[in-house]
């Protein structure tokens, strides 16, 4: 049996947007230090070669550096070369098609 691999990454995000705005786009740095921030999990998908989101807030995209950062980050902590991060209706937010 295969162990799962989860990643567990602290994200920021500006609470305004999400609930008015258009959508969760979260960051990986802080910002602004009026962000809130709350840890998302990610499993290792290797049919997908990616990373899947299995918690949080559904994640809508990644602007700017975020999604790949991010990816390398998970990627370096857990020694893959996955090259998507998926949320969690499997739908790519990095890289977005």
């Amino acid at each position: 049996m295969q162990t799962q691999i989860v990643a567990k990454e602290l994200i920021y995000y500006d609470k305004y947007e999400y609930e008015f705005g258009d959508g969760f786009y979260p960051t990986i740095e802080q910002y602004n230090p009026c962000n809130e921030c709350d840890y998302v999990s990610f499993t290792y998908n290797k049919n997908y070669n990616s990373w899947v989101q299995t918690d949080g807030i559904n994640i809508c995209g990644l602007d700017g550096n975020n999604g790949i950062n991010l990816l390398n980050i998970i990627n370096k902590k857990h020694n893959l070369n996955c090259i998507k991060i998926k949320n969690r209706i499997y739908s790519d937010i990095y890289p977005k098609k």
